[in-house]
């Protein structure tokens, strides 16, 4: 390794330092941020200014890490996830009261995130993680076949596909009936609103130019009355 390697790696190790340590302190204050329901600025500040530096670093902490052709994501983020991790425990100052059990505990968990977090990324640098993402694509029932006989597999694969198209279709078409007969049953009910509103209006037409006259009545009623009432006084006179 030479010394202008050298050099990238010390200064890669002391940005993802730098970006681990700004963030936990970004995490540590943001957890008070709030207090009673308020905002608490003096804390809101210092997790902003936490964040930021964190930011800052991880971005030419990338750069280096790309000279060194380490590209996956998973793999850039393993140092600053570790560091994050350890100074949000140390920052906090509640991890060295923990008992020693749930010590070991936290630490065997924070490196079996690591290596899940490393193993994709190797195993896409070796190019098993491509083969197994592309397995993991294909029904089951296709992968048993996929060494014995590749062609065939191929074809049941294509012969899958043609079916879920068809399905697909299938319901497709079943969605646009039922659309049509709503379509077609709103325009029915547009007709009668139609009509109805139609009839309505001839009606109130028909009450303006032929209004209901109950005077008429009441009077031929009245001329009644009085001529029974004249034949009733005429009637004792004569006898």
């Amino acid at each position: 390794m030479s010394i202008h390697q050298v050099g990238i790696v010390v200064v890669l190790i002391a940005l993802t330092l730098l970006s681990g340590v700004a963030d936990a302190q970004g995490f540590v204050h943001a957890s008070n941020v709030w207090l009673n329901g308020k905002l608490v600025w003096p804390e809101v500040t210092k997790s902003a200014v936490g964040f930021g530096v964190g930011m800052v670093a991880y971005w030419m902490c990338i750069r280096f890490l790309q000279e060194f052709r380490i590209l996956s994501p998973e793999m850039q983020t393993l140092g600053w996830f570790t560091v994050t991790i350890m100074g949000v425990a140390m920052f906090s100052g509640k991890f060295l009261h923990w008992h020693i059990v749930d010590q070991i505990v936290a630490i065997a968990v924070l490196l079996g995130v690591a290596w899940l977090l490393a193993r994709p990324a190797g195993s896409a640098a070796t190019g098993a993680g491509s083969t197994i993402a592309k397995a993991a694509m294909v029904p089951i029932r296709f992968r048993k076949n996929r060494v014995g006989d590749p062609e065939g597999t191929t074809q049941e694969e294509s012969a899958h596909l043609k079916e879920q198209l068809s399905t697909s279709r299938e319901q497709a078409s079943r969605l646009l009936d039922t659309v049509s007969a709503v379509q077609t049953e709103n325009h029915m009910l547009k007709e009668q609103l139609a009509e109805a509103d139609k009839h309505i209006e001839e009606v109130e037409n028909a009450r303006r130019l032929h209004p209901i006259s109950l005077k008429p009545m009441w009077s031929s009623r009245k001329l009644g009355r009085r001529k029974r009432a004249r034949s009733a006084m005429a009637s004792p006179a004569r006898h």
